[in-house]
């Protein structure tokens, strides 16, 4: 999974960071979100909240810390992948890691 959200960051399909993330799915550009497990509550109530009537596809997984290496950054809690291929193997390796 963490490949995949390399990859999509360096064909600029991902956005990075809670406000990214927020505008991606506003603007109906998000095929995919992933969020930390480590993210505050707070982060991940807003996220259901939009998430959750639009039926975009969203997991939570890992943490903070991990996301962020995968994607050249510190920390990140929230990502968007923009290109639909990309997003469907993103989700698909973070449902084999969840087990």
């Amino acid at each position: 999974m963490l490949r995949g959200l390399g990859l999509a960051r360096r064909a600029g399909q991902l956005r990075v960071g809670v406000d990214a993330v927020q505008r991606a799915i506003r603007r109906s550009e998000a095929v995919a979100v992933v969020i930390a497990g480590d993210a505050p509550p707070q982060v991940r109530r807003r996220f259901q909240r939009l998430l959750g009537p639009r039926g975009l596809p969203h997991t939570v997984v890992l943490d903070g810390d991990q996301l962020g290496r995968a994607v050249g950054r510190e920390r990140v809690v929230a990502l968007a992948v923009t290109d639909k291929s990309l997003g469907h193997r993103v989700l698909e390796l973070a449902q084999a890691l969840k087990g």
